[in-house]
């Protein structure tokens, strides 16, 4: 698991930010086409409020999804709504989406339901309904793009690290040394006399 680890992230911790992002985007995708399915199988209804319970929020998503400011342990509330199916059927239910909205007896609410299945029934609001996906696929999408964003960072350290070390090795390389250059040599006109050339004899002597 410790080689998997390092294989998948390692100095490329970006890699671990795709590879949940993708993940993550892929299964709130998913979920978002079955709740589409869901909503085209489904009719809305009128419904009325009976009673009304309260009870805290079981985690921070719930309560992020279905709250506005809410936090996990803060009281939520669920409408026991009755409602008319097509056919004829008076369905009373309690919903299980909690918001933090209460609700009056009475008050009159809209419902979205599988006709043959009431027990799947949601309060008709957007939040009930493709909240929690489209958080999901939010959060995808972050972190999609803040692993890209590190591999952008690590791509362009490696590319200043590679441009440092080319000139590095230039300077210290034999072919990136100057060549010492060679003394010139005078030229002589033929009005300008040449220089004396002292004879080997005299040293000898």
């Amino acid at each position: 698991m410790k080689q998997l680890f390092h294989r998948l992230a390692g100095h490329r911790y970006h890699r671990l930010f795709l590879l949940a992002g993708y993940l993550l985007s892929a299964w709130a995708l998913y979920q978002l086409a079955f709740t589409a399915m869901f909503v085209h199988e489904c009719v809305v209804l009128p419904g009325v409020v009976t009673d009304v319970r309260q009870k805290p929020y079981e985690d921070s998503l719930e309560a992020l999804v279905h709250g506005s400011g809410s936090c996990a342990g803060d009281t939520s509330y669920q409408p026991l709504v009755r409602f008319a199916l097509p056919s004829g059927l008076v369905i009373n239910r309690l919903m299980s989406d909690a918001g933090d909205k209460d609700y009056t007896i009475g008050q009159d609410i809209s419902i979205i339901t599988p006709e043959l299945n009431p027990s799947g029934a949601r309060i008709n609001e957007w939040k009930y309904i493709w909240g929690t996906e489209t958080l999901e696929l939010g959060i995808g999408v972050l972190l999609v793009l803040v692993g890209y964003a590190l591999r952008g960072t690590l791509i362009r350290r490696k590319a200043t690290r590679g441009k440092d070390n080319t000139s590095i090795r230039r300077k210290n390389s034999p072919n990136g040394q100057k060549k010492p250059s060679a003394p010139r040599r005078r030229k002589f006109s033929a009005d300008t006399p040449a220089p004396k050339r002292r004879s080997r004899k005299k040293k000898e002597a």
